[in-house]
Order: structure tokens, then C-alpha cells, then sequence
């Protein structure tokens, strides 16, 4: 029973979710949490550990990207563990910690992320500019991946936005890029995420992934859609009525 009631995402200054008050462990020795109970119980459990977790948005507007990515980095963040970004097309460290840091202290984000972008400016110590050499790149984000985990003690996470690498190395490229780091995924503890645009050239079907959501507008509800069979073809529409962020389940025709 109740009445389904929310916030229309575009009318908020804020980002369009909240999180749980308490961070969640990680929900299986197999997994870690997408920042949110319900979300992670749907997916059989969360974002899968030595797996790539892929993310189609139908924008990259900030509401659909902060849709994934708040929840998910603030939880991971909050216990005590670090992660690798690399920024989407356009994006500063600035813009992206704007939306966390509601969230997340600002010290902590600078401390425990390290940035990369294609257009990254001035002298902050957590900040690199991508390589030219898009497998440079690819050593370039394991290496801060490796001393992020030493000096913290802790599995880091990454998070690509593959527009921008896109945009920087050709689709064909991308897909090198990705096929090489799936393939040593499996022998280690950690979960990646991965963003893809609508708009781009590369398909989700090129990229191997162990679970698959899309981030689109159902009814005029920003929404998460399942694309795997445990969701059952479902999307998960976000409830805002209880003050914190929920999903139910509904039907795509």
C-alpha cells in the first residue's frame, strides 16, 4: 500500500539523492555496496568485486551521473577507503567534489582521490593530466591505484568515464584499453565502475562487464534501469517520500 511520491530531480540546487545515514559494509565477500540497501539487494548484492560494473547514462548531465556515483563514492569513501577517478569530458576535480562534498567531507575526497582527466589544470597534489599513450594511461591510474591501497591500507576503487577516453583515443582504442583491464580484474579485490554515454560511439556490448544498469528519464522519474536478468528487465524508480533515498520496482514495457 502508500501513495509513490518524489522530488522532480530538476528543481533541486542539490544533488538529486541522498544516502544512507550510516555507511554499509560490503554486503558479501563477493561484492561491495552501490551506497544504498535496497539498490544492492536487487543487484544480488551490490557492485561486483574483481568485476566491471557498467553504467549507460542516457546524459552526462550532473544528475545522472551524481545518480551512480554519489551514493556509491560517498559510501566507499566513508569506509575509510580510496578510489581513482578518472573525470568525465569537461568536468574538473572542482565540479565533481561540489556534488560529493555535500556528503563527504572536502578534506577527505582530496585525500583519498586521486583525479585524471583529459583538461586538467592547476598544482593540487590528488590532480594528473591522462597521457598521450593510452596504455601509459592505463599504468599510470594502476600505479596511484597501488599507492593509494599501500598508504591506506585499503582496496581502492576506480571509476572511468569512458567519454573521455573516448574522446582522447578512438573507440577502437577504448576497447583495447578496457579488454586489458577486465583481464587482470579477477585477481583482485577490486570493483570498477565504469560510465558510458548514450551519445558515444562505443557499445556496451564491446566492453566485458559482470553487471549492467542504465541511468535514463521513465516518466519523468530519473530512474536506474536493470539490463541483467536478476533484475528481471525491471527499472528501479528512486522513492525520495522517507526523507532518504529508496527504489521500488516497476515494469518496462
Amino acid at each position: 500500500g502508500g501513495r509513490f511520491t518524489y522530488l522532480p530531480w530538476h528543481v533541486h540546487k542539490f544533488p538529486p539523492i541522498t544516502i544512507e545515514t550510516d555507511p554499509i559494509e560490503d554486503p558479501s565477500p563477493e561484492h561491495v555496496s552501490t551506497g544504498n540497501k535496497s539498490l544492492d539487494q536487487i543487484l544480488g548484492g551490490g557492485f561486483r568485486k574483481r568485476g566491471l560494473s557498467l553504467i549507460e547514462v542516457e546524459s552526462l548531465a550532473a544528475p545522472y551521473l551524481e545518480t551512480i556515483y554519489i551514493p556509491f563514492l560517498s559510501n566507499y569513501l566513508q569506509l575509510g577507503r580510496p578510489a581513482v577517478v578518472l573525470l568525465p569530458e569537461g568536468w574538473s576535480p572542482e565540479r565533481f567534489i561540489r556534488g560529493i562534498g555535500h556528503f563527504v567531507d572536502v578534506d577527505v575526497v582530496r585525500e583519498r582521490v586521486i583525479f585524471f582527466g583529459r583538461q586538467v589544470f592547476g598544482t593540487a597534489k590528488n590532480v594528473r593530466a591522462i597521457s598521450d599513450d593510452p596504455f601509459k594511461t592505463l599504468q599510470e591510474i594502476r600505479y596511484e591505484s597501488a599507492q593509494l591501497e599501500k598508504k591506506f591500507n585499503a582496496t581502492p576503487t576506480e571509476l572511468f568515464a569512458l567519454n573521455t577516453l573516448e574522446n582522447k583515443y578512438g573507440p577502437t582504442m577504448v576497447k583495447g584499453m578496457m579488454a586489458e583491464l577486465t583481464a587482470v580484474l579477477p585477481e583482485s579485490e577490486r570493483a570498477v565502475v565504469a560510465i558510458l554515454s548514450s551519445q558515444q560511439e562505443l557499445e556496451s556490448g564491446s566492453i566485458s562487464h559482470s553487471i549492467h544498469l542504465r541511468v535514463k528519464e521513465l516518466c519523468g522519474v530519473l530512474s536506474v534501469c536493470g539490463v541483467t536478468p536478476r533484475t528481471n528487465f525491471l527499472a528501479v524508480r528512486p522513492i525520495l517520500s522517507r526523507g532518504s533515498l529508496d527504489y521500488e520496482l516497476v515494469p518496462i514495457e
